[in-house]
């Protein structure tokens, strides 16, 4: 009997907790935030908190209207490591790079979806009206959504 309440109480609950969890959901960049390209372009941030690496590469990311499935073969940009984050751009350009994600995220608010290769839903997460040039971002990294969430500059 023991054995089945720690079953319950302890390994029911990891079932259920994705490593990959959104940090940061920039949707209305006006002039704040650069890309390698020198534009000024969308983004979100996504932190691991698991113990170990995770390649996105075939990982859909995207929104309820849109998105990209992250290319194969760039290892060393789509590995995110233990406790680091990531920074995915929403710009329509995904010809830029595997991190450029071929969507941009609503200033309203929408449903952002990270669907790993096996087709099950990683994040599905709804945010509401961004202002332009603050993002909404989790404090401290990795707090989970929307506790602990504030605007920021």
């Amino acid at each position: 009997m023991k054995l089945y309440y720690y079953f319950v109480l302890f390994l029911i609950p990891l079932c259920g907790f994705s490593q990959l969890q959104i940090n940061e959901i920039f949707a209305n960049n006006g002039d704040c935030c650069l890309d390698e390209f020198v534009e000024e372009e969308d983004f979100l941030e996504i932190v691991n908190l698991g113990l170990t690496p995770i390649n996105l590469a075939g990982y859909y990311v995207g929104d309820q209207d849109g998105g990209s499935i992250i290319p194969q073969g760039y290892p060393e940009t789509t590995t995110i490591s233990s406790g680091e984050v990531l920074l995915f751009w929403f710009d329509n350009d995904p010809e830029q790079g595997p991190l450029h994600i071929d969507a941009k995220l609503n200033s309203d608010g929408e449903t952002i979806l990270i669907i790993n290769e096996e087709g099950d839903t990683i994040v599905n997460t709804s945010y509401g009206p961004q202002e332009e040039d603050v993002s909404y971002a989790s404090m401290p990294d990795g707090s989970l959504y929307p506790n602990n969430w504030e605007l920021t500059l």
